[in-house]
């Protein structure tokens, strides 16, 4: 099990940066530094499902809104967010640089200093 996670952290992390470097995105070292706790917690921990409407579902408050790269692209991976919205946030998707509550996507709350 701790080889699945660690390869999916890994391909989070390559895949974060060359999606922030695309899209000229700042704030690459927050959100690579929360990635394994964020892969523990939706592929390990979290009781989750297929749809982020799911009453009975985890939440998760990621008070760390500039580090909110990396909950995309697993949001994105398990299909709570489009793809094409994870590979364009920053220019041209509904998804910023920080995180907006959006609960049909799974994100439960605007935090950190900008929220």
């Amino acid at each position: 099990m701790k080889d699945q996670l660690r390869k999916k952290a890994n391909q989070i992390r390559k895949e974060l940066v060359e999606i922030a470097v695309k899209n000229g995105a700042g704030h690459i070292a927050p959100s690579l530094s929360s990635v394994d706790i964020l892969v523990a917690l939706y592929y390990r921990i979290m009781n989750i499902s297929d749809s982020p409407q799911w009453e009975t579902r985890d939440r998760l408050v990621f008070s760390k809104a500039h580090g909110c790269y990396g909950l995309y692209a697993i949001l994105a991976d398990i299909g709570y967010i489009k793809r094409e919205d994870w590979e364009n946030f920053y220019s041209g998707s509904s998804l910023s640089g920080c995180l907006e509550r959006c609960i049909e996507n799974g994100i439960e709350a605007s935090c950190g200093s900008l929220g």
